[in-house]
């Protein structure tokens, strides 16, 4: 079961090089930051940003920003930031794995083993792994701070408490949330 929230935004559309399916055994290194996995029509995309304000030494975060690079709308670890020697894997197993330069696991999608055929961002800003016929990953079923246009929220599962943010989807029309970000345009609401 699943609502669906549909907030009406105004969008402006960047051209940024990437990729729209991403196979197993692809990484995108923290060290190269015009390095992408964009959606369909490049409005989001999975890309490192450097962590602001700037650390020393640097760091960066995965993150699925708007086009542009701005807002972030989620976060790999949920905003635990790498070196510039760290990645994110999409590894042969299926995993989805965040590592620092040293190569300790900092995030993993705890998807190893299900199959996993293909990692794609798509339109709607949703990182998505699929294992050719059904979607066994979201990064809609695990939130951040960010709520985007026409997400669905899974009952049950769509559950983040870290520090000032809760979310959970109880039941339809059930849930609680407090102190979080939408983006959509208030002249078209």
């Amino acid at each position: 079961m699943y609502l669906n929230f549909h907030f009406l935004f105004s969008t402006l559309l960047i051209f940024t090089t990437g990729v729209t399916a991403v196979n197993p055994g692809t990484t995108l290194s923290a060290s190269n930051t015009n390095q992408s996995w964009s959606s369909p029509s490049s409005l989001f995309s999975l890309r490192f940003l450097p962590v602001d304000p700037p650390t020393s030494p640097p760091t960066f975060l995965a993150a699925i920003v708007y086009s542009g690079g701005a807002p972030i709308v989620w976060t790999a670890g949920n905003s635990l930031p790498v070196d510039s020697g760290g990645s994110l894997q999409f590894l042969t197993s299926g995993s989805l794995r965040l590592v620092n330069g040293s190569g300790t696991t900092v995030w993993d999608s705890g998807t190893a083993n299900l199959n996993a055929k293909s990692a794609t961002v798509d339109d709607s800003g949703r990182l998505v792994i699929s294992n050719g016929t059904n979607d066994i990953w979201s990064s809609f079923d695990h939130l951040t701070d960010t709520l985007l246009p026409s997400q669905n929220f899974s009952v049950g599962k769509c559950k983040f408490l870290e520090s000032k943010f809760e979310f959970y989807c109880e039941s339809e029309f059930d849930f609680t949330c407090f102190e979080f970000n939408i983006y959509w345009d208030f002249a078209t609401f």
